[in-house]
């Protein structure tokens, strides 16, 4: 008899000690949400982004140190709510995959829609939303905005201050912090480029992006040159093929003034490069180049901002797969659109898991990330305290 409360007395160690070490691990390993509590939130704007502000850096890498593989893996990718996107379905792709960010693609921002996507973010940071307002496009993607002026028609400094104050005034209205445009391409190409760019002039594209990209800034909207390396000097629409620059790359002054003049966000073309001893990219898009992206765009031209991919469901992209995973691996910090979300989710948690190197270089695009989404919510702090 007296050898039961013994056996009892066992039971109840081996599973009080099995109980409290699942209960570690789950609370070490388990994603956890970005929610921070009694944070002192540091004012910044806008411009701090790129300014190398030393605190700005260090709150992000706190942060970006608890983040576990999955919040990693989901924060770089981007898809776009599309004109017939089911909001609810869209909406749940955020706790699933943990996204940083979405466009709004041919359809008008909702404020309902925003609500319930932020309800699936579970953090205090606002996720990056994005919407491709250039002049000339904003007829197709946003309808509640009229505005009939192409670009090209935005041919002095009254025209530019008026159409982007516009512009980003509706954009803020709709919380929308990133604007796909300017285009710092020349219209040289008719076929995709043409009326969305300044002028066929490098000189006055350079002039006239930079004060529709300052304008932009200080609406407290991150503006985007695109499309790197230069999409103006070649025949084609990426949209349905892989077009090449062949030789020089003529419009890198373009960028290289964009760059100088603290551009935050730089988008990558489908180019080609070829018959460029330094620079060629051997067939493949810069958006899977290495030589592209890393050696030129970070290296040569010294770009820290933030490198984001044109939509990867261009026809540029047929001939290539598992094109998230590439794009990340040669250098991009997000991939616009994915093919397949849950695809190209896969596999880049399958590559953090597997390849060291590879997080490492994630943690840092991350961390370019969450500093931008920081001042986001740092800039909000400051508006309301001055509006109270």
């Amino acid at each position: 008899m007296k050898t039961i409360p013994k056996i009892i007395l066992f039971i109840l160690i081996v599973f009080t000690i099995g109980f409290f070490s699942l209960k570690y691990i789950n609370q070490k390993y388990v994603t956890q949400p970005l929610v921070f509590e009694n944070t002192e939130w540091l004012e910044w704007n806008y411009f701090d982004f790129g300014k190398g502000n030393k605190n700005l850096e260090n709150f992000a890498d706190n942060i970006v140190s608890k983040l576990s593989d999955e919040q990693l893996a989901g924060m770089v990718l981007m898809p776009a709510l599309e004109k017939h996107s089911d909001i609810n379905n869209f909406a749940e792709l955020f706790k699933k995959y943990h996204l940083g960010g979405y466009m709004v693609l041919g359809r008008e921002v909702r404020s309902t829609e925003q609500n319930l996507i932020n309800k699936n973010i579970n953090s205090d940071l606002p996720v990056l939303v994005a919407v491709d307002a250039e002049p000339s496009l904003l007829k197709n993607r946003l309808p509640g905005l009229s505005f009939k002026n192409e670009t090209q028609n935005l041919n002095s400094d009254k025209k530019i201050n008026y159409s982007v104050n516009r512009i980003s005034k509706y954009l803020k209205q709709k919380s929308v912090n990133i604007n796909f445009a300017p285009v710092y391409d020349n219209g040289k190409n008719k076929v995709v480029i043409g009326d969305r760019a300044f002028s066929t002039d490098n000189e006055i594209v350079k002039q006239r992006a930079q004060l529709f990209a300052n304008i932009t800034y200080e609406n407290n909207i991150f503006p985007t040159a695109k499309h790197f390396p230069g999409h103006g000097n070649v025949i084609g629409d990426t949209h349905k093929i892989l077009s090449t620059i062949n030789g020089e790359m003529e419009e890198l002054e373009n960028f290289k003034h964009a760059i100088d003049n603290n551009i935050p966000i730089i988008m990558v073309g489908h180019l080609a490069v070829e018959n460029n001893k330094k620079w060629n990219t051997n067939g493949k898009p810069a958006t899977l180049s290495r030589n592209i992206m890393i050696d030129l765009l970070r290296n040569d031209l010294s770009f820290d901002g933030i490198i984001i991919t044109d939509a990867m469901n261009m026809g540029a992209l047929n001939n290539f797969d598992h094109v998230e995973l590439q794009a990340l691996k040669s250098g991009a910090d997000i991939v616009l659109m994915p093919r397949n979300i849950h695809s190209a989710y896969s596999d880049i948690l399958r590559e953090i898991k597997n390849n060291p190197e590879f997080k490492i270089a994630l943690l840092e695009k991350v961390q370019r990330i969450v500093k931008m989404r920081y001042v986001i919510k740092s800039s909000h702090i400051v508006t309301n305290k001055k509006s109270a």
